[in-house]
């Protein structure tokens, strides 16, 4: 049995983005929008005076994993499609109760609402703040001037 989260679930990825849709406007969102195409989905919404963007792959149907059983036999087309369509549902869920969790926490103050979605707020020009720093942060920790300790800052 898988263990992943969402791994068996029977909630459609319509539902999924519908839930997600309806949790930040719950939470005050004042836009959203999806996209789908080249192997990834993508949701974007406007909050506290940010906009947000997240990326979710989606596999394609023709990897392998989905071509051949666990005892190699060839599966044929519409269970290849079931196993396809189950892991963009588990991906789908677990995008929407990140979602709701990271909101949930901004809402009990555990975290604020910049910590929390940092990494996707969009700059002008289109990128995230991921997509903009990621490579700077990888070579500090490259070059050896990132922080030493796993608390830094706090003592």
């Amino acid at each position: 049995m898988n263990q992943r989260f969402a791994a068996q679930t029977t909630v459609s990825t319509d539902r999924s983005i519908g839930e997600i849709r309806a949790t930040i406007m719950r939470y005050g969102g004042q836009a959203f929008a999806q996209a789908e195409g080249q192997g990834k989905f993508a949701i974007q919404f406007q909050m506290k005076d940010r906009f947000v963007k997240f990326f979710l792959p989606i596999p394609n149907r023709d990897d392998k994993q989905y071509l051949k059983d666990g005892r190699g036999s060839i599966r044929g087309p519409e269970k290849r499609f079931q196993i396809w369509d189950q892991e963009c549902r588990a991906r789908f869920r677990a995008l929407a109760w990140s979602v709701k969790m990271k909101l949930e926490m901004v809402e009990t103050g555990i975290t604020t609402f910049e910590e929390e979605f940092y990494a996707h707020i969009l700059l002008p020009g289109g990128k995230t703040i991921y997509e903009m720093t990621h490579d700077n942060v990888a070579l500090a920790y490259k070059d050896g001037k990132a922080p030493k300790a796993l608390m830094a800052g706090l003592e």
